[in-house]
């Protein structure tokens, strides 16, 4: 029985090593596995303006591409805003120049979770050069609207009690009748304002502006750019040449003169020096 006891132990004592061997060999290789490749940070992220805060985000992007692709990148990103692709999105304005080197704008009113992805198709296959984000406090624009919206509705509430009056006269009744009119004009256009403002401050305004490398020129092309500049340098040669011209000829006016005298003295001089020959 002692004799079983010893092999017993005996035998867990040497399958004790490879045990842990094992274990420390698992806890090794862990953390060998490939590691969760990071999120891209996003090139430009979109504001939200917090609770109680009245800001309007603007951003301003400037993208250099190849001058192939520009009108490409301009397609797509117009397309994307015109058919919501990233969220609400409204095209205020699109510029387009040739040239040399051409160049674009395009200016988009979006959702704030749209810049991002917007500017991320702009700046494909090309290279971001410059971003920037200011914001505008409208909260005394917003403050000054709400004062108005209040003061017109109390105003068409108590023509609105002065209509509902049996008591009035003709004459009061239209001129009521036109005051009402015209403040509920001005409420319109007062709650037009305050819709603009809200909408300004629920969005982005994004800007991106596209610049290109110069175009590739063709023989042809190359061999009229240089035949025009030939041209371009003969002609400023000529005009410096009739400018010098004109400068100097007040020059001449007085210098013409003064050669005749001083040839008139050096020929008397002359004479007196030397006597005419006697006969």
């Amino acid at each position: 029985m002692a004799r079983r006891l010893t092999k017993a132990l005996a035998g867990a004592l040497l399958v004790a090593p490879l045990l842990l061997a094992g274990c420390s060999a698992g806890h090794d290789a862990a953390p060998r596995g490939p590691a969760a490749a990071p999120e891209a940070a996003p090139l430009l992220s979109g504001e939200q303006a917090k609770a109680g805060a009245y800001l309007a985000y603007e951003h301003q992007v400037a993208v250099r591409i190849a001058a192939e692709r520009l009108d490409e990148r301009l397609d797509a990103l117009r397309n994307a805003c015109t058919e919501e692709r990233f969220g609400p999105c409204d095209l205020l304005g699109l510029e387009r120049s040739s040239g040399a080197y051409p160049s674009a704008q395009v200016s988009v009113r979006t959702a704030p979770e749209a810049v991002d992805k917007l500017v991320a198709l702009a700046a494909q296959d090309a290279t971001l050069e410059s971003r920037s984000s200011r914001a505008e406090d409208l909260a005394q624009a917003v403050g000054d609207t709400d004062q108005r919206l209040e003061r017109l509705q109390r105003q068409r509430t108590l023509l609105q009690g002065y209509q509902a009056r049996q008591d009035l006269a003709v004459a009061d009744l239209l001129g009521v009748a036109r005051e009402l009119a015209d403040v509920e004009t001005q409420l319109a256009d007062v709650q037009r304002d305050a819709e603009r403002l809200r909408q300004r401050i629920a969005t982005n305004r994004l800007t991106v502006d596209f610049s290109a490398d110069r175009a590739p020129a063709g023989r042809l092309a190359r061999l009229g750019e240089a035949t025009g500049n030939l041209l371009d340098t003969l002609t400023e040669g000529t005009l410096q040449a009739l400018q010098m011209l004109v400068y100097g000829l007040p020059f001449l006016v007085l210098l013409f003169p003064l050669a005749l005298l001083l040839r008139a003295l050096w020929r008397r001089a002359v004479r007196r020096r030397d006597p005419p020959p006697r006969p």
